[in-house]
C-alpha cells in the first residue's frame, strides 16, 4: 500500500527528480497534517520568498565595476569604504527554486546583480557597479531543500506516522506536533505576486 511518508523519503534520497517535485509532496503531507511551519516554509521555496530568506539563500559576492577596455574587475574597497564593502557584496535569494535550479544549470559561472548607479558615484566610481556570485554556490539552495525534507520525512516516520493508502489516520494526525520542525524557515506567507529579480542578469536582493 503507498506511503505518502516512505514515498516522499525516497524522493529526498535521490537527485533524479526534481526539487519542485519533492517541494509539492512536501506541501501535500503538511497540508494534511496541518503543519504550517512547514507549509510556509514549502510555499515560499515554490513561488519565492516575500521578505527574510534562510541562511542558506544568503550568500558574499564579489563586487566589480565594469571596464570598457578590460571589462569587469573587482572593486578594490579603501579607507571609509572599507566598512560598506560587506554590505555590498551581501545578495539574499528570493526566487523561486525552479529559478535557482534553472540558473544552476544555464550557460556561464556566474550570476551578476547590477547596484545603482548612485552607490557607485557614493564611492567615487564612474562605472556600472555589480555583485556576481558564482552559480556553484547555488547548488547549496535545492541540496539544504533535500536535505531538510529527508530529515523532516524520517522523523515522521519514527513516530509512526506513514500516511499509508495517500491518507493519514486520526492518530496520526494527533501524532503531528509532536515532530520536529525547527530547521524549517518559516516566513509569512503572502501571495501577492512574485518578488525577486528575473532573467540572467540578476538574482537576488541586496
Amino acid at each position: 500500500m503507498p506511503s505518502l511518508v516512505l514515498d516522499l523519503q525516497a524522493d529526498a534520497m535521490g537527485h533524479s527528480g526534481s526539487v519542485l517535485s519533492l517541494l509539492r509532496k512536501t506541501l501535500v503531507i503538511a497540508t494534511k497534517l496541518s503543519i504550517d511551519k512547514v507549509k510556509a516554509w514549502a510555499t515560499s521555496e515554490m513561488e519565492g520568498y516575500k521578505s527574510d530568506v534562510p541562511d542558506y539563500r544568503q550568500f558574499v559576492g564579489i563586487v566589480k565595476a565594469y571596464n570598457p577596455y578590460h571589462g569587469w574587475q573587482p572593486v578594490v574597497f579603501q579607507g571609509k569604504a572599507v566598512c560598506i564593502k560587506e554590505t555590498l557584496s551581501a545578495l539574499s535569494i528570493y526566487n523561486a527554486v525552479a529559478e535557482v535550479e534553472a540558473w544552476i544549470t544555464s550557460d556561464g559561472d556566474s550570476l551578476q546583480h547590477p547596484l545603482p548607479m548612485e552607490m557607485a558615484y557614493d564611492l567615487g566610481v564612474s562605472a556600472q557597479m555589480s555583485v556576481f556570485i558564482a552559480k556553484s554556490a547555488l547548488a547549496v539552495i535545492p541540496d539544504r531543500i533535500r536535505s531538510y525534507v529527508l530529515n523532516w520525512s524520517l522523523d515522521l516516520e519514527s513516530k509512526g506516522i506513514l500516511g499509508e493508502g495517500m491518507t493519514f489516520t486520526a492518530q496520526e494526525k494527533s501524532k503531528a506536533p509532536t515532530v520536529i520542525t525547527n530547521n524549517f524557515y518559516a516566513p509569512q506567507y503572502q501571495n501577492s505576486g512574485t518578488v525577486g529579480a528575473m532573467g540572467d542578469s540578476a538574482a537576488a536582493g541586496v
